[in-house]
């Protein structure tokens, strides 16, 4: 456990005396011969209290910082000696608040008397609805409909106006809306108080939560957080075993809490795309992970895995039919990579992770991918997987809560990131990289003369087999290049006649190939939306639309189709909204539904939907993406300047601060 400095420490041991000197009930006032008996009480309550404090300090293991909460502030859970409490900054457009939000109701209800969560507000500045939003909880909190409010922001996360907030009061149980609106224009002060104590604490992002003080964030499984809390109860016995009342608790554990925590810092090279070269050896570490094959192969392949993505699933047979053909000359050694899109992934690979502590890592390897098959992950209780593979479920519940194997998958991933792995499977073949779930063949040819080039190395320098991998390793490459991610030609492009919104002939002029069943154009399209709300380039931009329907999405013409007859009522952009959000809205019938609720007339837009003039608008867009290179969606045209997929806001934000800067010509003189 963290020690503090002394001052500190005193500080809550006075705190903490004066919790244990509190009456539970009170007669007449005592007569002042009782002053030497309080004094000696006194004396033996602040003993107790310090060796209440030094036993924690001793027995109880985590990091722990001091997380002041008040009865005011939005709670639930055990009402009285909680032994494990919770403190959550949330944001209530946060997708993965409202995740965890639902993961705390089952924790709740796993944990009645043993555990409290205590609401604290942290909205984020790209989320414009979530600090009103952050105020009407409050404000609900103050009729006792604060929980309710939330659960339902939480369930329903959208862009709230303060209609909508009124109306989830309303139907949340708050009777005086007068003294709602009040009460919400008033609570500024305390969504404020919030932040700055989250930013103190170190927080930056949402969730961030910390249980009995020890930090934690993201939207973590239910099995990870219950693991979590039931290792801290079972340290808290130990504290009530040593005398300690369930109400002191929180208070004993604060006594030597570190008062300021510095945010975690960020990657810098999150998201930066890398160009890797399919002739270049890259020196990828074995470092002890889950191997297949002898360690003297001639050949090794590390592969990066997410156990939710199907194509690593499809892959396996292939990776087992390359183990019979090569035998003793083909090492596969594995590695994390779960990926962002998938919400099971992460809590799999440490559930793996954990199982490999156990000695059956393979086995969970192979239960894991055909639970994701059938009945999929989010559907799978991964400690009973692990207890119907005879693993021992209180310790693979345990060892997947445990900060070290967290920290081995986010090395692995980190790891994957520094040499361009992005998506999974992705594999590299004596350090040559492979992505995909390929055909055999594909991998054969490269194995083939990678066999014949380690055998020659092996030979002509005398290096024993065992040795050979990392013997070559320490030759390969490091690095993986980084190419500009928005690339440094300008290109002409005709824009007569596509969509624009914002502010053309500013600085920055954006023309986006879109197709609106693809979800990396839907993220793309939510991080345009995110940068017109900058300021930094609010009146400097604009974005054209070039429609780019792609052949593998059957529904995606109709949708284009769609958006081109709204355009002919003046309602392009509406309708792209609704697309976007609305990705199974398609057929004539669920089209002229979103056209009706745009306000539309009806009749005009489903005749628009066939005339020629709308598929030649939808060809004249995939002509000019095609012509500049475009095959694949989204991809962006920042003035003039090329770069594909859907970049974060931070990437955009860079290539856009470096055209207001006078672009990559200046940054070249420079």
């Amino acid at each position: 456990m963290h020690r503090p400095a002394s001052t500190r420490g005193a500080a809550a041991a006075i705190l903490l005396t004066a919790s244990l000197l509190a009456p539970g009930c009170a007669g007449k006032e005592a007569s002042t011969d009782a002053e030497p008996l309080r004094r000696d009480i006194s004396a033996q309550e602040a003993a107790r209290a310090q060796a209440l404090a030094a036993w924690a300090r001793t027995n109880i293991e985590g990091e722990r910082y001091l997380v002041p909460y008040a009865e005011t502030d939005l709670q639930r859970g055990a009402e009285q000696g909680a032994l494990v409490t919770i403190v959550v900054f949330l944001d209530y457009q946060c997708p993965y608040c409202a995740r965890l939000s639902e993961t705390f109701e089952q924790l709740l209800a796993a944990h009645p008397e043993d555990l409290r969560v205590v609401i604290k507000h942290f909205p984020l500045a790209m989320h414009r609805s979530a600090e009103p939003a952050a105020r009407a909880v409050l404000a609900a909190q103050e009729q006792g409909q604060g929980w309710p409010l939330h659960l339902a922001l939480t369930r329903n996360q959208g862009a709230f106006d303060d209609a909508d907030l009124r109306a989830a009061a309303s139907k949340a149980g708050v009777a005086d809306l007068r003294g709602f609106e009040a009460a919400k224009d008033q609570a500024g002060e305390r969504v404020a108080a919030d932040l700055a104590l989250g930013k103190q604490l170190g927080v930056n992002s949402t969730p961030n939560f910390f249980v009995n003080g020890v930090p934690h964030r993201g939207a973590q499984s239910f099995e990870m957080l219950d693991a979590i809390v039931r290792d801290e109860i079972e340290q808290i016995e130990g504290l009530l075993a040593a005398g300690a009342r369930r109400d002191e608790v929180y208070s004993i554990l604060m006594t030597d809490a570190t008062t300021q925590r510095e945010a975690p810092a960020p990657s810098k090279s999150k998201n930066k795309p890398v160009r890797q070269d399919p002739k270049a050896h890259y020196a990828l570490p074995v470092d002890g992970r889950p191997t297949l094959g002898p360690a003297d192969a001639l050949v090794t392949i590390v592969t990066f895995t997410d156990f939710q993505c199907p194509f690593c699933r499809r892959v396996l047979p292939t990776l087992a039919e390359l183990r019979e053909h090569y035998g003793d000359d083909l090492r596969i050694v594995l590695r994390h990579n779960p990926l962002d899109m998938h919400p099971q992934a992460k809590a799999a690979a440490l559930a793996a992770a954990a199982a490999d502590r156990q000695g059956r890592f393979w086995d969970m390897h192979d239960a894991l991918f055909a639970a994701a098959a059938d009945p999929g992950l989010a559907q799978t209780d991964l400690v009973a997987l692990g207890e119907r593979l005879g693993l021992d479920g209180h310790q693979l519940a345990k060892d997947m809560a445990d900060p070290e194997l967290e920290a081995l998958v986010a090395e692995d991933q980190a790891l994957a990131e520094h040499f361009g792995a992005r998506g999974t499977p992705s594999f590299f073949i004596n350090g040559r990289p492979l992505s995909g779930a390929l055909l055999v063949n594909a991998f054969e040819a490269l194995i083939d003369e990678e066999l014949a080039i380690a055998a020659r190395f092996a030979k002509d320098q005398g290096v024993p087999r065992d040795q050979l991998y990392e013997t070559m390793r320490r030759g390969w490459e490091t690095e993986v290049e980084v190419p500009p991610v928005a690339d440094h030609e300008r290109r002409e492009l005709e824009l007569a006649g596509l969509p624009v919104i914002g502010k053309p002939g500013g600085a920055l002029t954006v023309v986006a190939c879109m197709d609106f069943d693809c979800p990396y154009s839907a993220r793309g399209a939510a991080t345009m939306a995110a940068l017109f709300e900058d300021a930094a380039y609010a009146d400097e931009l604009s974005l054209y639309f070039a429609h780019y329907p792609l052949p593998m999405h059957e529904t995606a013409l109709q949708a284009h189709q769609a958006a081109v007859a709204a355009g002919n009522q003046g309602a392009f952009w509406p309708m792209y909204d609704a697309l976007f959000a609305n990705p199974k809205a398609r057929g004539d019938e669920a089209l002229l539904a979103l056209a009706r609720d745009l306000g539309l007339d009806e009749s005009r837009f489903l005749a628009d939907l066939q005339r020629d003039a709308t598929q030649a608008a939808i060809e004249d867009g995939k002509k000019l993406c095609a012509e500049h290179g475009v095959s694949g969606t989204p991809t962006f045209f920042i003035n003039g300047r090329l770069a594909r997929g859907a970049l974060p806001e931070s990437i955009f934000g860079e290539i856009f601060d470096e055209e207001l800067a006078g672009g990559f010509e200046r940054a070249a003189e420079q």
